[in-house]
């Protein structure tokens, strides 16, 4: 039974350092592969929402991976933004608005670093992580920001949805 058990224990470990040794190559094959696609860019100039939210995918070996790009100019600066666009970020109070507008972290260097201001739990962090950037000048890519983030900003549904209607084109 001894034997049995340290052999099961054994294959297990080899098993994660397999998995983990693979699964740390296609990262670094994904990273490889968004950086040529970028670089073959016909037009570095401006990214389309096609562009950017197109899921990529690629079989190597026994694994696979899959990606896609996102402009971080569509996302609100966490540095920048008002008290007011900040306390409209889902799962944030006044109270919570307040202590990251003031806080003597700033400028965060990661969206992470709101994790380390009292009251921003690991949950409420999560309703609004993908909404956020600590990157850019803070302004907001009208081309590829979501309905969700301009209703942040303050714009009205009727402005949303003429900007949304505007973006799509005539082909749609």
């Amino acid at each position: 039974i001894g034997i049995s058990n340290r052999a099961a224990s054994e294959i297990r470990l080899a098993k994660y350092l397999n998995e983990r040794t693979t699964s740390l190559y296609l990262a670094k094959a994904a990273v490889n592969r968004a950086i040529l696609e970028l670089e073959k860019d016909k037009t570095p100039g401006y990214d389309t929402l096609y562009e950017l939210h197109k899921n990529r995918e690629k079989e190597l070996g026994n694994g696979q991976f899959s990606f896609y790009l996102i402009d971080e100019e569509s996302l609100i600066n966490i540095n920048t933004a008002s008290e007011g666009v900040i306390e409209r970020l889902p799962g944030l109070t006044a109270e919570l608005a307040k202590d990251i507008s003031e806080s003597s972290l700033k400028p965060f260097l990661l969206k992470e670093e709101l994790l380390l201001i009292e009251g921003i739990t690991p949950e409420i962090f999560l309703e609004f992580n993908d909404l956020i950037t600590t990157y850019g000048d803070g302004k907001v890519n009208i081309n590829t920001v979501s309905a969700t983030e301009l209703n942040i900003l303050g714009l009205g549904s009727e402005v949303i949805e003429t900007i949304l209607i505007y973006r799509k084109g005539d082909d749609g």
